[in-house]
């Protein structure tokens, strides 16, 4: 049987004890707030009874209110690509 997958997930992390920081470095009074989401696709086709090609791809992207990004990334996105074979037993 051929099968069709999607899904789709969105986050939010809240850190208390984690201040944001301007352009510059500088530290702010705002707590930092994370927001991540992603969609996902995918594709199985049955090449024998228990052979399949599978491919499935996802797209995410994270968003944070902390603007110095300097030592770490909190904004940023993605792309995952999957191509090859499942066997079920």
């Amino acid at each position: 049987m051929i099968t069709f997958d999607t899904g789709y997930m969105v986050a939010r992390k809240d850190y208390r004890s984690r201040v944001i920081q301007d352009s510059a470095g500088n530290y702010l009074n705002e707590k930092l707030n994370v927001e991540e989401s992603s969609l996902d696709f995918g594709f199985g086709y049955p090449l024998s009874k228990n052979f399949k090609l599978k491919t499935t791809a996802s797209f995410g992207r994270s968003k944070s209110n902390n603007q110095y990004e300097a030592l770490y990334r909190y904004s940023y996105s993605n792309a995952n690509y999957l191509f090859g074979f499942t066997y079920d037993y």
